[in-house]
């Protein structure tokens, strides 16, 4: 197949399941006597203009007796999602000039008959950019995919990884077999995926190798109404023991979706609609590569709304802003999140008849206890916060002089006898979870060969990132990571730590030109 118009990444990434893989780089995977997917780029118009293209790179291609006289360079730069070849020039006498690049990261790619591959990523800069490369002769790998069984899968993706920093790939035959060429010297690394089975990752290859692949399973989930009819567009959310967090779904016109590449283990769904839910079916055991299917019964929900102050007085303030969890059954996969308004309230839902409990956290307070919430009930419940209290101090050294720069934790029990562990980056971390979980369960998505799957874990959001409801996850790798404010002592030794859990506490100092001290304990109570 020949793609000749701008190819957006992902598309390629379903196509051959190599997320980490560049379109372009299908010209020079060497993949021979096995099915291949041609992407040729070279043809479109480069969306730069040539005056602008002022960068030139020198490439020099050696082997261990000397230059070589037939080898080629390419030269691929990635604009918008899509990778365009920049330059292409043969090497004469070893050595090749290529002029009007775009300045910025390109890739280098060299090849020569009866060769290795060699990948290089360089950086392009206003002035001329020289890159030696060593070539070494070619070696061939050949890899047998098979399922448990010992039958051979066809199309499986083999991935061989080596010193070259992009790794060399091919795809099954009917046999289940692919010759990887044109790599450098073992030993290797070979990572093989098929659609519907366990990925499968084989490290210090020497030679021919088989990898055995085990079938993943799948679950069939239909919803419906209490009257047997079909709920269309049901969300239906998943969880479990290899798929944490919660992922979601639609279910189509027929309230029917299906839930593939699923490893074996338990799992939780539930499905929504409106004001409706389903009883959520915990702990379904998935036996590997199964697939079942199950029911879920959408039922008219409850909607709970936490009303959240500042302590249990007669006359307690509301607390805006605060971030509120709601879990049906007291512990659950699919809580529910949300914050309050100014008027300190916050409605979430829907959640079935059963009881449920409430959590909350504000900034300037700690966490509240949780707070049960009656089956059946629709009165606004009231979830009550404890002021953080503060803790202030020196450190001193043996010799009674004050340290400057060592950081304070906070730890000991709180009035409950739980354990207390307060430090300015932990809470920034929560604060920063809680607002990537805002919307819920991260969709699931599809992945090209591997059917519909989990997909892949999203960046951690960095301590005190301020996220958009909503917003693609995978932003946070352009979102420099925030500085949080650390409890650390000043010139004079001293510190001041808040909001602290009230309770029995004591501080912990560190600092990397002494041993850890800490204090004696202290009885702290709310706001003291």
């Amino acid at each position: 197949m020949l793609l000749t118009g701008p190819v957006p990444r992902r598309v390629l990434d379903a196509i051959t399941t190599v997320c980490a893989l560049c379109a372009c780089f299908f010209l020079v995977l060497g993949l021979k006597d096995t099915p291949r997917v041609a992407v040729d780029l070279a043809a479109l118009p480069i969306p730069l203009p040539a005056a602008a293209r002022t960068a030139v790179l020198r490439v020099l291609a050696t082997t261990d007796t000397g230059r070589l006289r037939d080898a080629t360079a390419h030269v691929y730069w990635e604009h918008g999602a899509v990778e365009y070849r920049v330059g292409s020039a043969p090497l004469s006498d070893g050595q090749a000039t290529l002029r009007e690049l775009p300045e910025g990261a390109v890739w280098v790619l060299v090849e020569a008959p009866g060769f290795a591959r060699v990948a290089r990523a360089v950086e392009l800069g206003p002035l001329e950019t020289e890159l030696s490369v060593t070539l070494v002769p070619e070696a061939t790998l050949k890899v047998r995919v098979t399922d448990e069984r010992g039958a051979p899968i066809a199309s499986a993706t083999v991935l061989v990884s080596a010193d070259d920093p992009l790794p060399f790939g091919a795809l099954t035959s009917e046999k289940g077999e692919a010759a990887v060429t044109r790599l450098p010297a073992a030993p290797w690394t070979v990572n093989v995926t098929a659609r519907g089975y366990e990925s499968a990752e084989r490290a210090g290859v020497k030679g021919p190798v088989t990898l055995s692949l085990r079938r993943l399973g799948s679950i069939d989930v239909r919803v419906t109404h209490r009257d047997g009819k079909p709920a269309p567009r049901a969300s239906v959310s998943i969880a479990g023991s290899s798929l944490w967090p919660a992922r979601r779904t639609l279910a189509d016109e027929a309230g029917h979706c299906r839930i593939a590449g699923l490893l074996a283990g338990a799992y939780d769904l539930a499905a929504t609609l409106g004001g409706d839910v389903s009883e959520p079916l915990l702990g379904y055991n998935l036996e590997r590569g199964a697939d079942v299917a199950v029911t879920l019964v959408l039922e008219p929900g409850r909607f709970v709304t936490a009303v959240v102050t500042d302590g249990d007085g007669e006359a307690p303030g509301l607390v805006p802003r605060a971030d509120v969890v709601l879990t049906p059954g007291g512990v659950g996969s699919f809580p529910l999140l949300g914050r309050t308004g100014a008027n300190g309230r916050v409605t979430l839902g829907p959640i079935g008849r059963g009881p449920a409990t409430l959590g909350a956290r504000a900034d300037g307070f700690v966490s509240s206890a949780l707070v049960a919430v009656p089956a059946g009930t629709n009165e606004p419940v009231t979830v009550p916060l404890l002021r953080g209290g503060t803790l202030a101090g020196d450190v001193v050294d043996a010799r009674g002089f004050p340290v400057e720069g060592a950081s304070i934790d906070v730890v000991g029990s709180d009035t409950f006898g739980l354990p207390v562990s307060d430090s300015p980056l932990t809470a920034a971390f929560r604060n920063t979870h809680f607002d990537w979980a805002l919307t819920g369960p991260a969709p699931l998505v599809p992945a090209g060969e591997l059917g519909v799957v989990p997909g892949p874990v999203p960046p951690i959001p960095p301590p005190g990132a301020r996220l958009t409801p909503g917003a693609d996850p995978w932003t946070l790798a352009e979102i420099p990571a925030p500085v949080v404010e650390a409890w650390v002592t000043n010139r004079n030794g001293t510190f001041t730590a808040r909001p602290v859990t009230p309770g029995r506490v004591h501080a912990v100092a560190r600092h990397p030109d002494y041993v850890e001290g800490s204090s004696q304990s202290v009885t702290l109570g709310p706001g003291g």
